[in-house]
């Protein structure tokens, strides 16, 4: 696939993801995508991923926190695009403000590693627990 197409792929499967489209999102895995967040252990398998995402999800709301994110760049080759977010995430009267890295790694038109890198892991744990 080309850059373009990469980049389109990912963000589609950004989107859904923020907004807990997982219908929309699990067709854009590869059976054996992998999945490491900034504060839980690696995680393998799509149904296993998505079930992560879901409990974060979960988690989230149980906790009240609230989300805001701005895509500030993408970067792609054939295999693999690299996302800097900004972050705004809430909680009671806490905010941090900060940013993401996400490597998706790609395999046959799917999402087949995703890693994502927290500035900030400590304090968004925290507002997580």
């Amino acid at each position: 696939m080309h850059e373009e197409e990469n980049i389109a792929l990912v963000r589609r499967g950004m989107e859904a993801g923020m907004k807990g489209d997982y219908d929309t999102l699990r067709p854009l895995l590869s059976e054996d995508v992998s999945y490491l967040g900034p504060f839980q252990p690696e995680v393998h398998g799509a149904d296993k991923v998505i079930a992560t995402m879901k409990k974060l999800d979960e988690r989230a709301a149980e906790l009240g926190l609230s989300w805001e994110q701005e895509y500030e760049g993408f970067w792609a080759d054939e295999s693999r695009v690299v996302l800097l977010q900004h972050l705004k995430v809430s909680r009671d009267s806490q905010t941090l403000d900060t940013h993401e890295v996400e490597i998706v790694e790609l395999k046959n038109g799917k999402a087949s590693r995703i890693t994502e890198y927290a500035s900030e892991p400590e304090k968004l744990a925290e507002l997580m627990s």
